[in-house]
């Protein structure tokens, strides 16, 4: 899961088992970043490995600090997406974190850093670009602490990719971090309600109920938001 952590990692304990066993503990995942790594300078890689030592208690989010962008998008909380002709606001779940990219209005700068930034946006056909800029350097790409300075810049792509689901693609430069810029993709898949019928059964008990969900597919479609990331340098 990106949300933990975007590199590769088997998985572990958390920083305390007894107290909160599973709760707290890391899955393994393959990782998301092509190559296996951030392309972090020295210094950098330092920081992030000083960042891994107590990273439960240093990570912004569990102060519950806006999650900045990229890593709003793909914490797993819903988020949605209001559009006019001039403005499109983004609502996250999280934090009841929020931005509003301003589109074809280049003139709109951001004046001081905030934690999700400022989002100007244009179209290139039926992609909309956003450019992020201004973010506080407090924000981290997930759980274990792997990092950006003040100097970021986000370059998201949003592509309609069908009808229940959008390409997402972000780009990232950052020269006080990375060595070469990175560039992050995953997919967006549409989330359902699941629907569920709950049957009364003469074979069980009249207190208890059978409840089954209204499709297999539906389901699934409801609970599955598939997350490809991928740093490439």
């Amino acid at each position: 899961m990106p949300h933990y952590d975007i590199e590769p990692h088997a998985a572990a304990y958390g920083p305390y088992p007894g107290e909160m066993g599973a709760l707290s503990a890391k899955p393994a995942d393959l990782g998301i970043v092509e190559g296996g790594s951030i392309p972090y300078n020295e210094q950098a890689r330092r920081v992030a490995d000083q960042n891994r030592v107590d990273a439960i208690t240093k990570d912004p989010l569990a102060k519950c600090f806006m999650p900045g962008i990229p890593r709003a998008n793909y914490l797993p909380f819903p988020f949605q997406i209001v559009q006019s002709s001039d403005v499109i606001l983004i609502a996250y779940e999280f934090g009841e974190s929020n931005r509003i990219a301003y589109v074809d209005q280049p003139e709109i700068v951001s004046q001081v850093d905030a934690w999700m930034g400022h989002s100007n946006a244009h179209w290139e056909g039926d992609t909309l670009v956003i450019r992020v800029t201004g973010q506080m350097p407090d924000t981290w790409f997930d759980r274990v602490g792997n990092h950006h300075s003040f100097e970021m810049v986000v370059e998201e792509r949003w592509t309609p990719g069908g009808p229940n689901h959008v390409n997402y693609s972000a780009t990232i430069t950052d020269p006080n971090t990375l060595l070469n810029h990175g560039r992050l993709a995953f997919r967006f898949i549409a989330m359902y309600a699941i629907i569920c019928n709950c049957l009364n059964s003469s074979a069980w008990n009249s207190r208890k109920s059978i409840c089954m969900a209204s499709g297999v597919e539906k389901a699934l479609r409801s609970v599955i938001r598939h997350n490809k990331l991928a740093f490439l340098y």
